[in-house]
């Protein structure tokens, strides 16, 4: 059942975060056509701010979607020493305007704890979502007092988070922790972020608890697994054998002969075209709607030492008659004098653990999330190909 569940959502996700990522695309090209007059108009600039607003609310809606079939693999996260202080203050510097804004006085007491071994992006997902909903949920009548201790035992650590809000009835309690729950309107939420917390830490083997009264407050206590051995460290990253062998033919451009986009959206493609072409990273932009197509592109431009050869594979998982990992497999059974791009990176609407496990035995660069950015391609030009990199910031400036 968790498996069907996984990749329902895991398809749900991808399915809308493709559009929304190209209406994103699409408003931000928009506003870089329009003179800065029209955009300024009384009536556009709030219509265009609006449309802003309603796309960023709808990719944090799929992103807490996206979190929930994660959690699937929390249990497969490397588990780290964490120093729970500092993890407490990084939070602390995330929550600080909200902490300012409602005057909240939160005090912290994790001396006892010093370190903790669980998985990082796991346990400040769990601090995070208590202090977050405690400042959220304040009492309107009081000042917010927000208290977050730890102590431990030889088997156990316990984390606590107290505050003085609106607190929960019996019945509330009982509703606390599932999916899309939400007990109160009068903020926004999505009703997942307690859901993520319990299934995080019940993966891990802990429990979650809550003691409450209306109007008083609320105290949720957080139980996990006291340390047990050496944590475990992320694997380092291979470097792509074909990027080794092929860099020196790189050294002399001012810009990357050919990119090929592989994709079968046509907006994706549109819109990635002409960031590339107006950032000037390429001298020609290519595009394939499919694997097969893209071999075919490929194969057209010779071999590795080919001038036309595409330097940069920017590929898609999801497409018909030939998707990005059956792509990928196909070209690594060619020839090596074949294998003609020297880096192929992997474009993900989802950044789904499922698209993730696929591509991590291939020799690809990396994945970068959709939709492709100013920032993004900077950051890839910057690792893989810095000499065109600066020729790209030049373009870029005027652009």
């Amino acid at each position: 059942m968790n498996a069907d569940l996984d990749m329902f959502i895991y398809t749900a996700s991808h399915d809308l975060k493709a559009p929304i990522s190209n209406l994103e695309g699409l408003l931000q090209a928009l506003l870089e056509e329009l003179p800065a007059e029209v955009r300024q108009a009384p009536p556009v600039q709030p219509m265009l701010e609006r449309m802003q607003r309603s796309v960023d609310r709808f990719k944090l809606t799929i992103a807490q979607l996206t979190d929930v079939s994660r959690l699937q693999q929390a249990q497969s996260q490397p588990t780290e020493t964490v120093e729970l202080a500092a993890l407490v203050d990084d939070i602390c510097l995330d929550l600080a305007p909200a902490l300012a804004d409602s005057g909240t006085q939160l005090t912290v007491d994790v001396d006892a704890c010093p370190r903790v071994s669980f998985a990082p992006k796991n346990l400040r997902s769990i601090v995070y979502n208590l202090l977050s909903n405690a400042v959220k949920y304040r009492h309107p009548d009081r000042p917010p007092l927000v208290h977050l201790r730890c102590h431990s035992t030889a088997r156990t650590i316990v984390l606590e988070v107290q505050d003085n809000g609106l607190g929960l009835t019996t019945s509330q309690q009982g509703k606390l922790f599932g999916m899309f729950r939400r007990l109160h309107d009068h903020v926004e939420g999505s009703g997942i972020g307690l859901y993520m917390v319990k299934r995080i830490v019940e993966n891990a083997g802990g429990t979650i608890a809550v003691h409450s009264a209306p109007g008083i407050g609320s105290t949720f206590t957080v139980t996990l697994p006291a340390p047990s051995g050496a944590s475990l460290s992320r694997p380092s990253k291979l470097l792509n054998p074909r990027l080794i062998s092929c860099l020196h033919r790189y050294r002399t451009m001012k810009k990357l002969s050919t990119v090929l986009l592989v994709d079968d959206d046509e907006t994706s493609n549109f819109l990635s075209e002409r960031l590339l072409t107006n950032m000037g990273v390429a001298e020609q932009v290519l595009c394939a709607a499919n694997g097969e197509e893209a071999l075919e592109v490929l194969a057209q431009h010779g071999t590795v030492f080919s001038p036309t050869n595409p330097a940069l594979v920017l590929l898609d998982l999801n497409m018909p008659v030939m998707d990005g990992i059956e792509f990928l497999d196909a070209y690594q059974a060619l020839p090596l004098v074949k294998q003609q791009a020297a880096v192929i990176v992997v474009l993900s609407s989802s950044m789904h653990p499922y698209d993730l496990n696929c591509v991590q035995t291939s020799s690809i660069t990396d994945v970068v999330s959709k939709p492709l950015t100013k920032e993004k391609i900077s950051n890839l030009l910057q690792q893989n190909f810095p000499w065109a990199c600066r020729e790209a910031m030049q373009s870029s400036s005027n652009y």
